[in-house]
């Protein structure tokens, strides 16, 4: 199942949320929750795709990055937290390299399609996300393993980054904020 796009209801800024939460060096864990939380936004919550990226049976939880079209924007029209943890699915963009494109089988049909490199663990039930002819989307197990590999490093980059500049946290909840349109606090 790893590899394999399947449908959640979510909203698309709880990643992005989750990711300035733990900038901010609040004590909390990634697990996904709704009830009382203020790192979701319920009014981009819809049924998307998100991308399986492991499965712990063991834990009662899988771990995702959701994917998003984020009503169409261009790259360089995203918030800054948005650009540094999207990767393109399926579309060349000139500000990734080809080897940074996720390529889907069978090929994504919208574009522009951008999977957020964040890690979400969820608890709800997943259902699989498919293509023309009920074929299920996904990726070879090399490609799981590259973004398992990225994932991780991405979330050692930004953490390092947050560390280094005590401010940057704030900066990018700030750019959020305004691309958004909405307050977002962290207690």
């Amino acid at each position: 199942m790893e590899g394999t796009i399947c449908g959640i209801n979510a909203s698309v800024y709880d990643p992005l949320l989750a990711c300035l939460h733990k900038m901010h060096g609040a004590r909390k864990s990634r697990t996904l929750a709704r009830t009382g939380s203020t790192l979701s936004i319920t009014k981009t919550m819809k049924y998307r795709p998100c991308y399986i990226l492991k499965v712990n049976p063991m834990a009662n939880f899988t771990t995702v990055c959701f994917m998003a079209t984020f009503g169409g924007a261009d790259y360089d029209d995203l918030a800054d937290i948005t650009q540094r943890l999207v990767r393109p699915v399926q579309h060349n963009h000139p500000s990734f390299s080809e080897a940074a494109t996720i390529h889907l089988t069978p090929a994504w049909p919208r574009e522009p399609q951008w999977m957020i490199c964040w890690a979400t663990d969820v608890a709800s039930a997943l259902s699989l996300w498919s293509g023309a002819g009920d074929v299920p989307y996904s990726t070879d197990a090399a490609t799981v393993h590259k973004l398992q590999r990225d994932v991780w490093n991405l979330e050692i980059k930004l953490m390092k980054a947050a560390s280094a500049d005590c401010n940057l946290a704030r900066r990018l909840q700030a750019d959020l904020m305004v691309h958004i349109g909405c307050l977002v606090l962290f207690g």
